[in-house]
């Protein structure tokens, strides 16, 4: 049995009704599921975004590949998955937060994703030139900022 048990990012790729049912039984009373994730549906994407954005659907397509399947974004909330399950929802929003990246670690962010993987196109050292290129013509120095929103979404056995 678990107090808590934890998942990131990765909460998108499971079956998460399964997931959740599964872990119910796996969960002491009181304790629960924490889902922590930043993620925002509808957020706007910086310049420097938009640029790599861009770039991602014209190297990858716009279906991303993910291994052997394409990807698609889950059309339920975390938060109504949760509501759904056997569970009780608390959300715990923390304050928004920076992130600086650089060109390198921007180009090396895509190419440890599923769907930026290397393996997808022929990536060659033109191809991070070039996207090194486009992000330098957004900012000179290489510094680029993103806001992040964290939030915890607690599954929460009663």
């Amino acid at each position: 049995m678990f107090q808590l048990v934890t998942i990131a990012k990765a909460f998108h790729w499971m079956d998460r009704p399964s997931i959740l049912d599964e872990l119910f039984d796996m969960v002491h009373d009181n304790g629960g599921v924490a889902i922590i994730d930043s993620y925002e549906a509808n957020k706007k994407l910086t310049k420097w975004q938009a640029q790599l954005k861009e770039i991602i659907e014209k190297w990858y397509g716009k279906e991303r590949r993910a291994g052997k399947t394409t990807y698609t974004h889950p059309t339920m909330s975390h938060e109504e998955v949760i509501s759904n399950s056997k569970f009780t929802l608390k959300v715990h929003r923390f304050p928004s937060y920076d992130v600086t990246w650089t060109v390198e670690s921007i180009i090396g962010n895509l190419y440890s994703t599923s769907y930026g993987c290397q393996r997808f196109v022929k990536i060659t050292l033109s191809h991070s030139s070039k996207l090194r290129e486009a992000l330098l013509t957004v900012n000179r120095n290489g510094i680029f900022k993103e806001s992040l929103n964290l939030s915890v979404k607690l599954a929460v056995k009663k």
